[in-house]
């Protein structure tokens, strides 16, 4: 982190998977779906020296490499 908040792009993401859902989503028929995958997208603050977090994004039928 300390390399982005230094020299990188305005924003990062990155990918985490948990073994328990992490939230849940409404779908049709108000039938709620897990979501195990989510991506957070970072960034700066105004004044550079910190960072929030700007979306959280539920990867809902993500695959990944080990799948």
């Amino acid at each position: 982190f300390l390399s982005w908040l230094k020299q990188g792009e305005d924003e990062i993401n990155f990918c985490i998977k948990l073994k328990t859902p992490i939230a849940y989503v409404l779908g049709e028929n108000n039938e709620q779906e897990e979501v195990f995958s989510t991506m957070f997208v970072l960034s700066k603050c105004d004044n550079k020296a910190g960072f929030k977090i700007a979306h959280v994004v539920p990867l809902l039928g993500y695959v990944t490499e080990e799948e």
